[in-house]
């Protein structure tokens, strides 16, 4: 039922479709379940007990991702139900034939392009927590990775590195290269948001969402970038797509996959461990809005939480063992743990004055405050919406809220607001590499509102004026799209983010590994950075800040020197020179002429007196 309606189920429907009525005995298609659940638990305990045994993650993840295909296969549907996936791809089949697939083809492919092209130029610069990834997913290429199920850099689950490392692999140790799977990541939310708006609200809804989201200049930002956020968006559309599909259908196989998707976003940015948690919020909405019906998903919420354990198993065992590392990016983001610096930004201790001001500020990141950090999308200084889209969002909420009985848009409404409570307690709010997992319910919310004004439109009795209304409704999308990504791949990308550690990196590059570098830009930017190491790796080199001229004497001449030093240590370039008085000055300029640091090249030579 694409419609979806307030009725989640059918209330008449009370025993098991895949339950032979009047058999006490095993059947067939019970036998062969028990067989494959009884090899998964072998094959998940094989997992567990070679967690973290030296030599054995390769035979680790294997068994562990056998225990999760053995798991869908023993609930997988037989007789009368699997007939239904055969209906289910001829109407695919037949789908693709219309002109709403040749839409939602275009609009995916130019989803695409925006988030494929030219991965190295936009952003122009290269982030260090990219950087720092990038390095991670080497040492997984070159064996000596990090446990798989266990944390990397900052705290987050090292899995997300074994899913780059192919990539690096493939594409070579490059911006582009350690950009793709992001990318791919990005694109393939658009068809599963589509899918997930098909379902829930039919073809218009659906298409107009579609338009939105692959036009989203945040969005599009994200999915360029080397990190572990767009998988979760693109999870998030899935869990709860497979959700849906377990509350209409009530096919086990459903409930467990949306247990195991919502699960999985765990294993990316920490943002996604809110995944099963909007999963079990929702369930609590259904307790209290459909209560009548709750022996027809009972039973599906124990599918659903097998399906999470089953992912989350291995990550549990290390979790058991190693507490303090699962929990360490999450206590470093909590406003609580830095009391201090929260109530001096906001000027009060007041508690509550402080938890709306946070509130206020995630929800205004969407419509008029650009990111709160320099960290991932303050280069572009526009919110996660393009304003054209302000007056539609706020509709959007207040139309979703509106309808909160009608289980479509409960569970819209849990997965937007869970995000935004959430983040009323972390640091730094607007944050919109936490927000972006968000933006799919944010625009779904505006795809509704434009829904409802067409089908307004069309029922008003000047046709020209509701073809007008149309026409604008259509059009919406599309022009707040072209604005977003405007700036994006313009004045945004102008602005060079990240100048100043991505130019040393690159400069450094040039140089090669024929001199010997040292930085002077404490406390700011160091020859250690991430951006270094990864664009220069062989250059060697390493970190003064305030030297002595002993220091700089005692310096190796076994190839020439390079000081960058950076203007606020400025003053120490005059000592160099005393030092080193057979060199010379080269600025290094970046936007807009500004010299980003100055170059002092020393040659070759015996050691200076």
């Amino acid at each position: 039922m694409p419609g979806g309606g307030e009725r989640l189920i059918d209330p008449g429907r009370t025993s098991d479709p895949e339950a032979p009525v009047g058999q006490s005995s095993l059947g067939p298609q019970q036998w062969r379940g028990l067989g494959f659940g009884l090899a998964g638990g072998a094959s998940l305990l094989l997992s567990l007990a070679t967690a973290e045994r030296p030599g054995a993650i390769a035979l680790c993840a294997v068994a562990w991702v056998a225990s999760l295909l053995l798991a869908v296969l023993a609930v997988w549907p037989t007789g009368e139900p699997s007939r239904g996936w055969g209906r289910t791809l001829g109407r695919l089949r037949a789908a693709l034939r219309t002109r709403e697939a040749a839409v939602m083809a275009a609009l995916t492919l130019l989803g695409a392009g925006l988030r494929l092209y030219d991965l190295a130029g936009y952003p122009t610069g290269l982030n260090g927590d990219e950087a720092e990834f990038a390095l991670l997913a080497l040492d997984v290429l070159h064996g000596h990775g990090p446990y798989p199920f266990g944390t990397a850099f900052l705290g987050d689950s090292a899995l997300y590195l074994y899913f780059q490392a192919p990539f690096l692999a493939v594409f070579g140790p490059t911006v582009a290269g350690i950009r793709v799977f992001g990318a791919l990541a990005g694109v393939l939310t658009l068809p599963a948001f589509y899918l997930f708006m098909r379902r829930l609200f039919g073809r218009r809804p659906a298409l107009l969402a579609l338009a939105l989201l692959a036009g989203s200049a945040a969005h599009v930002n994200f999915s360029r970038l080397a990190l572990n956020v767009p998988q979760v968006p693109l999870l998030a559309c899935l869990a709860l797509y497979a959700l849906w599909r377990a509350l209409e259908s009530r096919l086990a196989v459903w409930w467990l996959a949306s247990g195991m998707l919502g699960a999985f976003a765990v294993y990316f940015h920490f943002g996604g461990r809110l995944l099963p948690l909007i999963v079990a919020l929702y369930f609590v909405y259904l307790l209290v809005w459909h209560r009548r019906q709750w022996r027809a998903w009972l039973r599906g919420v124990a599918y659903c939480l097998l399906g999470g354990m089953l992912t989350l198993a291995p990550l549990g065992a290390y979790a058991a063992r190693h507490p303090e590392d699962l929990i360490y990016h999450v206590n470093a983001r909590l406003i609580f743990n830095i009391w201090p610096q929260v109530t001096a930004t906001y000027g009060t201790d007041n508690l509550l004055a402080i938890l709306g001001q946070q509130f206020a500020l995630n929800v205004l990141g969407f419509v008029s405050v650009p990111d709160g950090t320099n960290l991932f999308y303050r280069f572009a200084e526009t919110p996660l919406l393009a304003p054209l889209l302000a007056p539609f969002f706020l509709a959007g909420l207040a139309l979703v809220l509106w309808r909160l009985r009608d289980g479509r848009y409960g569970l819209l409404v849990a997965w937007f607001w869970t995000f935004i409570l959430v983040g009323t307690v972390t640091n730094e709010p607007p944050q919109s590499h936490r927000l972006v997992t968000v933006l799919p319910p944010a625009i779904a919310g505006i795809a509704l509102v434009l829904d409802a004004l067409i089908a307004w439109a069309q029922r008003w009795r000047r046709p020209a004026v509701g073809r007008a209304v149309v026409s604008l409704a259509l059009l919406v999308p599309l022009a707040a799209g072209a604005a977003d990504n405007a700036n994006y791949f313009g004045p945004a990308a102008a602005a060079r983010p990240w100048e100043e550690v991505t130019l040393l990196g690159t400069y450094v590059s040039d140089l090669g590994p024929s001199y010997r570098v040292y930085v002077l830009g404490a406390p700011s930017v160091y020859y250690w950075h991430g951006d270094r190491r990864f664009l220069a790796p062989d250059v060697p080199g390493g970190d003064l800040d305030k030297p002595t001229p002993g220091e700089l004497a005692a310096l190796p001449r076994d190839r020439a020197l390079v000081f960058l030093v950076y203007p606020w240590l400025e003053g120490t370039l005059p000592l160099i020179q005393q030092v080193y008085p057979d060199g010379r000055v080269e600025p290094v300029s970046g936007q807009a002429g500004r010299t980003v640091f100055t170059a002092y090249f020393v040659p070759p030579g015996p050691a200076a007196n």
